[in-house]
């Protein structure tokens, strides 16, 4: 059944709260990611913060977690439909992002 009492606004802000979440969304936007290339890309965020964002993407649907079986075992990560779906409403901030760095500072 449908809560229409939760702001859809709110209810994907939630999802993606956090200053990592969706720089991680972004870069999954290029293709599947191992969590050291992860954690390079995304210089200065710690292990345990990379791996707690990873699991709660992954519990709300946005992020797939594939173990490779080989020696040592890998583990890869990618987008889900809803994920990849999400990935586009960041390519419109990205773009807006572009627009803005190149206007001038609206500073007092």
């Amino acid at each position: 059944m449908e809560n229409t009492n939760i702001c859809p606004v709110d209810y994907v802000v939630d999802l993606i709260s956090g200053k990592w979440k969706v720089l991680i969304i972004w870069n999954l936007k290029f293709g599947k990611k191992r969590f050291g290339q992860l954690q390079r890309i995304l210089s200065g965020i710690s292990k345990k913060v990379l791996s707690q964002h990873l699991r709660e993407l992954e519990n709300s649907g946005l992020i797939l977690r594939e173990v490779i079986p080989s020696t040592p075992v890998q583990v890869e990560y990618s987008l889900t439909e809803r994920g990849i779906e999400l990935s586009g409403i960041l390519e419109e901030i990205n773009q807006f992002g572009t627009i803005l760095l190149k206007r001038p500072s609206l500073s007092k």
